[in-house]
C-alpha cells in the first residue's frame, strides 16, 4: 500500500513521472514496482510521451515487453502522431521493432510528416529495424498462402 500523500504519477515541469523518467533510463526493476503499486499507465508527459514511446525509443525492450503485457496501447501516439514502432524503427532498435510487431503496432500509421515507421528507418539507414519489419511482412505474407 503506498503511504498517505505518496503521489506515484506526480509531474516536474515537463510532464515526466516516476515512471516515464524509469521507462526512458532502463530501469525495469523501478519500471515493475511503480506499476505494481499503482502508477498510471497511460500517463503522458507535456508532449505526449509515455512510457512505451520512451522505452521504444531509447530501445529499452524488456520493458516495452512489460509495458505491453501490463496494457499499455500499442499503437498510442505523441502530439506529432509519433508510435512506439516509429520511434523504435527510427532509432534501429530492431528488437522493439519485433516486439511491437507481434503485438499488433500498426505497421501504416502515419506520423505528422505522412510517414510510417519503414519509411523513417530506410531514411534514416536503420538497416535492423528496416530488416525487422521486412521479416515481419513476409512472415505475414507466408502465413496467409
Amino acid at each position: 500500500m503506498n503511504r498517505p500523500g505518496l503521489d506515484l504519477d506526480q509531474q516536474d515541469q515537463k510532464g515526466f513521472s516516476p515512471l516515464l523518467w524509469a521507462c526512458a533510463n532502463g530501469q525495469t526493476p523501478t519500471v515493475e514496482l511503480l506499476l505494481y503499486k499503482g502508477a498510471s499507465l497511460n500517463l503522458t508527459a507535456d508532449n505526449g510521451e509515455s512510457g512505451l514511446l520512451l522505452a521504444a525509443c531509447y530501445g529499452h525492450a524488456d520493458i516495452v515487453e512489460h509495458l505491453l503485457r501490463a496494457g499499455a496501447d500499442v499503437n498510442q501516439s505523441d502530439e506529432l502522431y509519433n508510435t512506439a514502432l516509429m520511434y523504435s524503427a527510427y532509432n534501429n532498435h530492431s528488437d522493439c521493432v519485433a516486439k511491437l510487431l507481434r503485438w499488433g503496432a500498426d505497421l501504416y500509421a502515419e506520423n505528422a510528416d505522412r510517414l510510417n515507421a519503414y519509411a523513417l528507418c530506410t531514411r534514416k539507414g536503420a538497416r535492423q529495424a528496416q530488416l525487422a519489419i521486412e521479416e515481419h511482412l513476409l512472415r505475414l505474407l507466408t502465413t496467409q498462402v
